[in-house]
């Protein structure tokens, strides 16, 4: 199992802090508009004394998963996103102030619906310092685009569990 790259993990700290709430929306479809999937609204909430700064690409969006192998969730059907655009990019969020996401969630292909139980996982890589960012951009940028960010796995947070039908 990879381990990741241990620089600026998160602490028990800011997994006290930082709050990932998630509500189903609706029921909708996917990208491609050929398999139903459930929006979701979550919720990041930044309850530390500083900003959270974590790095991301803007079209990739590997920071998400599910503790259920029927279940994804990303912003779009990983199978169907068009991007034109994707760049290595910082996101901020002041401290006691929150972002909201909206992510699709759905069942693999093949898996017969089922009502399922599951959680959203965060994958939340931190920045302390901005000179940082070449770093990030070096390590994350693997040949499959940000395959070292999705394997941050000792940086998810999980939000509450809901479920889909």
């Amino acid at each position: 199992m990879f381990s990741g790259i241990h620089y600026n993990d998160l602490t028990p700290q800011d997994r006290k802090n930082f709050k990932l709430i998630v509500k189903i929306k609706n029921t909708d479809f996917d990208a491609c508009g050929n398999q139903t999937a459930y929006k979701i609204t979550v919720t990041l909430r930044n309850g530390a004394t500083d900003t959270l700064a974590y790095v991301d690409y803007t079209c990739s969006h590997l920071i998400w998963t599910t503790d259920s192998d029927l279940i994804w969730a990303d912003e779009q059907n990983p199978y169907c996103l068009i991007c034109t655009s994707n760049r290595f990019n910082l996101f901020q969020i002041p401290p006691n102030e929150e972002k909201q996401f909206e992510l699709m969630a759905g069942f693999e292909k093949d898996v017969k619906p089922t009502p399922t139980k599951f959680k959203v996982g965060m994958i939340i890589q931190k920045v302390l310092n901005f000179k940082d960012m070449l770093f990030y951009f070096k390590k994350f940028d693997a040949d499959s685009i940000g395959g070292g960010l999705s394997e941050q796995t000792q940086n998810i947070i999980w939000s509450n569990e809901i479920t889909i039908q």
